[in-house]
């Protein structure tokens, strides 16, 4: 029977077949014009800031997705970018955004820009995880707007599974648990008291293995000891009670913190004890352009690009804009072969 419903789906299969013939379009061809297009648009907002704020800035962009963190080799490649200034200057902007990695990675990062610089601003106009947030610590000051997150230091580890990722602080938040459970039923009796925990500890290493909470709690030392030295030596390095100002920090930002994931906005970041500043609005819209340029030119090919060949994981994007009268920059690539 014809009716107007069967013309409606005639009209809904032929949406369906060109929708197929779009998925199975290849991916527009990349045109070097087009690049050059991107580039330039990024070096002219970068050399804006550094008109603004009257001082060489640094871009360390990490994949806005899960597929960039923070690696070994991500030195080896700021090395090349910071060449320009071997001789080290005054002050340096730092525009970072990534959901964090490696620790000792991201300590020997911090500790090579400072090398290269006398004072180190941070700006993080969207957000600066875990690995992001320990580099930051290395500042004078952060610079933070009203929507900037960034977050614990505390470390996680996948586990032995490779699919799920534990952070050291549900242990913590387990240990309260168990604690308040002996509260809760009243469990005066120490031998109760014990056999009540030892039954919930090993429920729960049935689910995390004990030698990955060994390697955990390894980590956060670790981080500890790196966040000490940064802050000791450089955020609070004229604080005259920078040793309790540096014990204060850690602790908020590893056990202190509610959850790995727990977002920290410039009101939290003061309440834990960091030198934070608010950013300058034109600041902020410049540096958002910044990052939703390098979005799209991560989401087109042009930066960004993955290197180990299954399509999990990004190369970072790094460039040094060094405002001169030509309005170039210097430093910077499109990608990076990893």
């Amino acid at each position: 029977m014809a009716t107007g419903h069967a013309t409606e789906s005639d009209e809904s299969d032929m949406n369906e077949v060109e929708l197929k013939d779009d998925q199975d379009t290849p991916p527009e061809t990349l045109h070097p014009e087009k690049i050059t297009s991107e580039i330039e648009k990024l070096n002219k907002l970068g050399n804006d800031l550094c008109q603004l704020r009257q001082r060489p800035l640094l871009l360390l962009y990490y994949s806005h997705t899960n597929c960039g963190e923070i690696t070994e080799t991500d030195i080896t490649y700021l090395e090349e970018i910071l060449k320009p200034i071997d001789a080290g200057i005054q002050e340096l902007d730092v525009l970072i955004q990534t959901r964090g990695g490696e620790v000792s990675s991201s300590y020997f990062i911090a500790q090579l820009i400072r090398s290269k610089c006398k004072k180190m601003y941070t700006i993080i106009p969207t957000f600066s995880y875990s690995g992001g947030t320990g580099i930051s610590l290395a500042s004078d000051h952060i610079e933070l707007h009203t929507t900037s997150k960034i977050s614990p230091i505390d470390v996680q580890l996948t586990s032995i599974d490779e699919k799920n990722m534990f952070p050291l602080l549900n242990l913590d938040g387990f240990i309260d648990f168990v604690h308040e459970t002996t509260k809760i039923f009243q469990l005066k009796d120490e031998q109760n008291r014990s056999e009540i925990i030892a039954r919930l500890m090993i429920e729960f290493c049935k689910n995390v293995h004990p030698f990955q909470l060994g390697q955990l709690f390894r980590l956060r030392e670790l981080h500890a000891v790196y966040a000490r030295e940064l802050l000791l030596n450089y955020m609070f390095r004229n604080d005259s009670h920078k040793e309790s100002r540096t014990k204060y920090v850690i602790d908020k930002l590893t056990s202190g913190s509610p959850a790995h994931e727990f977002n920290i906005d410039i009101a939290l970041a003061r309440k834990y004890g960091l030198v934070v500043k608010e950013m300058e609005q034109n600041v902020y819209l410049i540096g958002k352009k910044i990052i939703n340029l390098c979005e799209e030119m991560e989401n087109t090919g042009i930066i960004a690009d993955f290197y180990d060949g299954s399509h999990t994981k990004r190369s970072p994007y790094f460039q040094l804009f060094i405002h001169i009268p030509s309005n170039k920059s210097i430093g910077g690539k499109y990608g990076r072969e990893r």
